[in-house]
């Protein structure tokens, strides 16, 4: 029997102004023993503006990579 061990770190934080907000996101995911495929780190961040209650514009980018 193999027995996996998985542990997830994760760091999420938005700002708020009136008009604009921006938030980040970093994950980490690590899995063992042995088993390389399911360990990455990501990255999403986020951009949007506000004008009243509309939603003007909204941009997200992101960058996942998984170790081989």
């Amino acid at each position: 029997m193999l027995l996996v061990g998985n542990t997830m770190y994760m760091f999420n934080t938005s700002i708020n102004a009136k008009k604009l907000i921006t938030s980040l996101s970093v994950s980490r995911n690590v899995t063992g023993p042995h088993i390389d495929t399911l360990n990455f780190w990501g990255c999403r961040i986020g951009l949007s503006q506000k004008n009243g209650n509309k939603v003007n514009f909204v941009i997200h980018g992101f960058l996942d990579q998984f170790d081989f």
